[in-house]
C-alpha cells in the first residue's frame, strides 16, 4: 500500500459501519421486508419500511461524500501542502539572493524599484506557508512598506475589534483583552457559555409566559410523545437483540464470533440513541421472520414514521453541511465536484506548483550564474511576474484551493 493510500485509509472512518454493510450485501438489503408480497402490512408499515430503507441510502450517501472528502484531504496534506512549503521555501532563497545582489551592485532606481516589487512579493507569498526566521524577516523590513511584527500586530488588532465587536453584541464588556493569552480565550469561551444560556433561558421564559395555542400543544405533546417512543423502543429493541445474540448462549465457534462482534454494534447504537441501526440489525437477523413489521402496531408505526422522518431530515442536513466542517476546510473549494474531477483538479494543482519551484530554481540559478548586465535584464522581465493589478488578482484569480 502506498503513502496516500495508508493516509487515505487513516482518515476514512465509518462510525456506523452496520448501515455500509447493510447497503453493500444484497443479501442484508433482501432482509427488510418484501413490501409487495407481505399482504399483513398496512400503507403505515409500508411507510415504514420505505423510510428505513431511506435512511440507510442517506447514510451511505453520507458516507460515500465523508470518503471522497477524506481523499481530496489526503492528497492535499501528503502532497501539495508539503510542496507548497518548498514552495515557500524557494521563494524565500531567490528573495535572499535578490536582496544580496541588489546590495553588492549599484544599481539604477528603476532596476531597484523592480526588486522591490519581486522581493515583496515573493515573501508575501511565502509567508503563507513558511514561518520566517529573522534573517528573512530581516531583508522583508528592509524592502516592505510596513515590517513583519507591524503586520502581525495589525492582523492580530483586526482579530481583536472583530472578537469585541461580537462580544459588545452580546453584551459581554471585556477591557484589556489579549487574545494570544490562554488564560483569556478560556475567559471568553466561559462568557460566550454564559450568554449563551442567559439567551436560552429567557428564550424560555418568555416562551412559558406566552398562552400556547391547540396546534402549539399538539406539537409539545407529539414532540414528548417522539422521545417517549423512542426510549421505550430503543430500550425494547436493545433488550430483544440482547437476548437473541448473546454470545454465551452459542456454542458453534463462528456463530458466537458472530454474535460478538454484532453485540458490539448493538452496544453501541444504543449507547449512541441509534433506534435505526438497531432496527437494521434486527431486521438483518429476524430475515426469516415474516411478521416482524406486521407486529408492530398501527399507532407504533405512525410514531416510528415521525421518528424516521426527522432522522432522515437531520442526514440531509448533515451530508448538506459537511464539506463545511474545519477539517475540510484545505479542500473546500473543490469539496462540489465529483471525486474523478476533483482528484484531476488536485494532480492539475500539484503540476502547478512543482512548475512554479522549477521556474523559481531556474531564476536562482540564473542570477548566481550571469553576467550582471544580464541579470539586470532578467529581473525587468521578472518584475511583469509579481507587478499584479490588486483588482485583477482578487477577481480574476481561480485558484480555489
Amino acid at each position: 500500500m502506498s503513502t496516500i493510500d495508508q493516509e487515505i485509509e487513516k482518515y476514512v472512518y465509518y462510525t456506523r459501519n452496520i448501515l455500509l454493510l447493510c447497503i453493500e450485501d444484497t443479501q442484508t438489503m433482501s432482509s427488510i421486508i418484501h413490501l409487495k408480497t407481505n399482504s399483513e402490512l398496512s400503507p403505515k408499515h409500508l411507510e415504514f419500511n420505505k423510510l428505513v430503507a431511506s435512511i440507510a441510502k442517506l447514510r451511505t450517501e453520507f458516507e460515500l461524500e465523508e470518503k471522497k472528502l477524506n481523499k481530496y484531504l489526503a492528497f492535499y496534506h501528503e502532497i501539495i501542502a508539503p510542496l507548497k512549503h518548498e514552495n515557500g521555501e524557494t521563494q524565500i532563497s531567490l528573495a535572499k539572493i535578490l536582496d544580496g545582489f541588489a546590495r553588492e551592485s549599484r544599481l539604477p532606481d528603476v532596476i531597484m524599484e523592480d526588486i522591490e516589487v519581486i522581493i515583496c512579493g515573493l515573501l508575501d507569498a511565502a509567508f503563507e506557508f513558511c514561518i520566517p526566521d529573522k534573517a528573512t524577516k530581516d531583508i522583508h523590513d528592509s524592502w516592505a512598506d510596513m515590517n513583519y511584527d507591524e503586520i502581525i500586530e495589525k492582523k492580530q488588532r483586526d482579530h481583536k475589534l472583530t472578537m469585541l465587536e461580537l462580544l459588545k453584541s452580546m453584551n459581554i464588556d471585556i477591557d484589556d483583552l489579549d487574545i494570544n493569552d490562554p488564560e483569556s480565550e478560556v475567559f471568553i469561551k466561559e462568557k460566550l457559555r454564559q450568554a449563551r444560556e442567559q439567551y436560552e433561558q429567557r428564550a424560555s421564559e418568555a416562551q412559558a409566559q406566552k398562552k400556547k395555542s391547540k396546534k402549539q400543544l399538539g406539537a409539545a405533546y407529539l414532540s414528548d410523545a417522539k422521545d417517549e417512543l423512542k426510549n421505550k423502543s430503543l430500550r425494547s429493541v436493545y433488550l430483544t437483540l440482547a437476548k437473541v445474540l448473546h454470545p454465551d448462549t452459542e456454542t458453534d465457534d463462528n456463530l458466537k464470533a458472530e454474535k460478538e462482534e454484532l453485540m458490539k454494534q448493538v452496544a453501541k447504537a444504543y449507547e449512541e440513541k441509534d433506534l435505526i441501526t438497531l432496527l437494521l440489525i434486527e431486521s438483518n437477523w429476524f430475515q426469516n421472520v415474516g411478521n416482524n413489521l406486521s407486529s408492530i402496531s398501527e399507532d407504533a408505526a405512525a410514531m416510528y414514521i415521525l421518528l424516521l422522518k426527522d432522522q432522515a431530515k437531520s442526514l440531509r442536513q448533515d451530508k448538506a453541511t459537511l464539506k463545511y466542517q474545519p477539517r475540510f476546510k484545505a479542500v473546500h473549494g473543490i469539496s462540489g465536484l465529483k471525486e474523478s474531477v476533483g482528484l484531476a483538479y488536485l494532480s492539475n494543482e500539484l503540476a502547478k506548483i512543482s512548475k512554479n519551484i522549477r521556474l523559481l530554481k531556474r531564476d536562482i540559478n540564473y542570477i548566481e550564474t550571469e553576467k550582471r548586465s544580464d541579470i539586470k535584464k532578467y529581473i525587468k522581465v521578472m518584475a511583469k511576474r509579481y507587478d499584479v493589478d490588486p483588482f485583477v488578482d482578487i477577481f480574476m484569480n481561480k485558484n480555489i484551493l
